[in-house]
């Protein structure tokens, strides 16, 4: 087992259609065949990370049941009594899942005592020990169930697909400036050009504007707009298991790669033997 306490990575734009739960899903997935240990997160009241994988298709699923949502951690007082249900596992990672629970739990509890805020951080340092990335995703907007997603992890992850994802970005950073009360290291890190098109004047300007900000935080390789994040959605597959040869799943290896330079650069996978996780 790894000594070194999880990566906590939150992708976060207050703007909608950046494609988190995409990007959230596929870095999972591409860590977890390099031979990390993952767990995602499922933070999203409409919770698509849950949705895509299969978990709320069934009834019967665990995936529908509020006692297994990460939500259950906002229900006590004391951070220190918070503590997470075991995660379902799905594909090649762990998953807390999302469902109305979530509704229930998170933002009522918190603005009857904002103390709670900090629970779900506490929670997953219990576990921390047990991955190597911890990955959540979060809904657009300005709830409470945001702020509390991100004051839960060390990074805030950005992803940008247009302009518009830019234009909440001094929101953003001031949440996080606000959430250092609870987790002091919490910094925005990385922002993820997504669904890039390299022909496009609009994408490549968007890629220019992006450079601007590199005093804020790095920026990863950009992802390629491709059509598999429909094809996850239904199939409840990861992007390897359909096409492990397109250049979208091409662009989320190098990606996945990006992202433990940066964030683990002298750990090695200490799960099962890494994965080649493209053709």
């Amino acid at each position: 087992m790894s000594m070194q306490p999880a990566t906590r990575l939150c992708m976060a734009n207050i703007a909608g259609g950046a494609g988190k739960t995409f990007l959230t899903l596929s870095i999972g997935a591409a860590l977890a065949r390099q031979g990390y240990r993952v767990a995602v997160l499922d933070m999203d009241a409409q919770a698509s990370a849950t949705k895509w994988v299969g978990l709320h298709d069934d009834r019967s699923s665990p995936g529908l049941d509020p006692e297994r949502t990460a939500g259950v951690v906002f229900r006590v007082d004391e951070p220190s009594d918070a503590i997470l249900p075991d995660p379902i596992r799905v594909q090649d990672f762990d998953l807390w899942p999302a469902n109305d629970g979530i509704i229930r739990d998170v933002a009522p509890n918190i603005t009857a005592d904002s103390f709670r805020m900090g629970n779900l951080r506490e929670a997953l340092r219990k576990r921390e020990m047990d991955y190597d990335f911890i990955l959540i995703d979060t809904q657009p907007g300005r709830s409470a169930d945001l702020p509390a997603a991100v004051v839960a992890a060390d990074h805030v992850l950005v992803p940008v697909c247009d302009v518009k994802g830019l234009e909440n970005l001094q929101k953003l950073v001031t949440l996080i400036k606000g959430g250092r009360a609870y987790a002091p290291n919490l910094q925005l890190r990385m922002f993820i050009p997504n669904k890039y098109q390299a022909h496009r004047r609009m994408s490549r300007r968007e890629l220019e504007l992006l450079q601007g900000y590199e005093s804020v935080a790095v920026i990863a390789p950009p992802v390629r707009l491709g059509d598999l994040a429909r094809s996850i959605q239904e199939d409840h597959r990861s992007i390897f298991d359909i096409d492990p040869k397109a250049g979208i799943t091409q662009d989320i290896v190098e990606l996945a790669h990006f992202i433990v330079k940066t964030f683990r650069p002298l750990q090695q996978p200490v799960g099962a033997a890494s994965q080649e996780v493209a053709g």
